[in-house]
């Protein structure tokens, strides 16, 4: 199936009085202005219906579908309160809307961004369009720069094809957001898709995709993504996440959840991450929930792991219910420094070249791992003694379905169905990776799915047999 064309979340329009991610935004419909933007609207423009926005009142901005925009937008820091809501597929009586980004395209033509971001305070949701050919030093598709309180929801997106690079440091092939307040950011059902970060110089590289650097207050949730066949390369200095590259420092909460990150490549000499990097610093905390990592390799002459965590200070990390699987070399690489606590937990590792789980502890660092399947690796596992671990299955066959095609779940007699704890240091995940309950049969199994592959879905299997037919052919 080609994956743009696939239905990533049913995307609707999100009135602002409605959004459900603990964002508060007032005003009711009746006062909210409406502006159109195609051939049968007000304006030609997107960004001219964003400079007629008045500060401090709600807007929505409605976008004609089957049309392509060569636009750089820019949403001003002199946008400090009230709400702007900007979607796209959009038919030419703006009453009815499809759900499909690949209708309304946002072209930056190698310019600049496609949209920058810089507000001050206030609300704004953006969904409902491709995002594709942006060209900056970082966030190239969507460059995100917040300030005060100010709330961002990108929705039903896809981000494609966009460049980022500089001699120095470059943030984001696709996305790059920092936030340095009380801002929030919720980035859920996009695809991030064959964009680049490239660092022509001996300067870091961070997120092929995506790039989310957070400190202060500030909170991020990341959800129902794929990131892949992103592309990240440095002449010279640290190449950290292929795919995805995720910061949490003072007081932030972060978190990724269930999405898919997977054949993103990474090109460097020095460290590597070639599918997540994930690095949590002072009191943060930060989770990576119900993910899938696979196929994310490196090509050059440096080689890395497939997910990359660390801690530091007093920070928490979370990585649960989650598959890192066939890549060329680590599977899972995680450090805990100073009093940092790592806990990885119902976890499937598989199928490396090199080392399925590499864990390191330094100073008072703590990494607990329970519940975890770790095999099919040249090693399966190299830990400390001073680990804290349990319940787990490392180098016994757990009886995958088919490795082969990527089927990581448990067949019967699998030595990980029922055996795990189920009270492990910094707890269950509430589901396991295919949204599932986390326990099915009093103890929770080993790995990131619950129960034993299903070979029927037809009722056969729980004895109701009302749906079938009494006929025979």
């Amino acid at each position: 199936m080609n994956t743009r064309m696939r239905n990533w979340r049913r995307f609707r329009s999100v009135t602002l009085l409605h959004l459900s991610l603990g964002f508060l935004v007032t005003g009711a419909l009746a006062q909210t202005t409406l502006s159109t933007v195609g051939l049968c609207g007000q304006f030609d423009r997107i960004q001219d219906a964003i400079d007629a926005v008045v500060v401090g009142k709600d807007t929505e901005i409605r976008v004609q579908g089957d049309a392509t925009y060569l636009e750089n937008l820019l949403f001003p820091n002199s946008f400090t309160a009230g709400s702007i809501e900007l979607t796209g597929g959009w038919d030419c009586s703006f009453l009815a809307q499809n759900g499909d980004p690949s209708s309304t395209v946002i072209d930056g033509s190698d310019a600049d961004s496609v949209a920058r971001i810089r507000l001050g305070g206030g609300a704004l949701v953006i969904g409902g369009f491709t995002v594709t050919r942006g060209r900056a030093d970082k966030g190239a598709g969507i460059q995100v720069l917040l300030a005060g309180d100010a709330a961002l929801v990108l929705e039903n997106l896809w981000v494609v094809d966009n460049l980022a690079t500089s001699p120095g440091a470059v943030l984001g092939g696709g996305v790059s957001a920092e936030l340095h307040g009380y801002e929030s950011v919720d980035i859920r059902g996009l695809l991030i898709e064959n964009n680049q970060a490239i660092s022509s110089g001996p300067a870091a590289v961070y997120g092929g995709g995506l790039s989310m650097i957070a400190s202060d207050s500030s909170r991020f949730r990341v959800e129902d993504c794929v990131v892949q066949g992103n592309r990240i390369e440095s002449g010279g200095g640290n190449v950290l996440g292929g795919g995805i590259h995720l910061e949490t420092r003072h007081s932030v909460q972060g978190e990724l959840l269930d999405s898919r990150v997977s054949e993103n490549i990474a090109t460097g000499d020095l460290e590597i991450a070639t599918g997540i990097h994930a690095r949590s610093l002072q009191s943060s905390t930060l989770a990576v929930e119900r993910t899938n990592l696979r196929l994310n390799n490196s090509d050059g002459m440096g080689s890395g792991p497939q997910l990359w965590v660390s801690v530091h200070t007093t920070s928490t990390l979370w990585v649960r219910d989650s598959g890192v699987t066939w890549g060329d070399f680590r599977g899972v690489y995680a450090r805990a420094h100073d009093t940092g606590q790592i806990h990885l937990t119902n976890l499937t590792v598989a199928d490396h070249a090199d080392t399925g789980l590499h864990l390191a502890i330094y100073e008072l660092g703590k990494i607990s791992l329970y519940n975890t399947i770790s095999f099919g690796s040249l090693v399966d596992l190299q830990a400390p003694t001073k680990l804290d671990d349990g319940a787990n299955v490392i180098g016994v066959d757990p009886l995958f379905t088919d490795p082969t095609t990527l089927d990581y779940h448990l067949e019967p007699g699998s030595p990980a169905v029922d055996v795990g704890d189920n009270e492990p240091p910094g707890g269950l995940g509430a589901t396991d990776c295919d949204g599932r309950p986390r326990i099915l049969n009093g103890t929770v199994d080993i790995g990131m799915y619950e129960g034993i592959a299903v070979v029927f879905s037809d009722g056969f299997e729980s004895g109701d047999l009302s749906s079938w037919s009494r006929m025979v052919p």
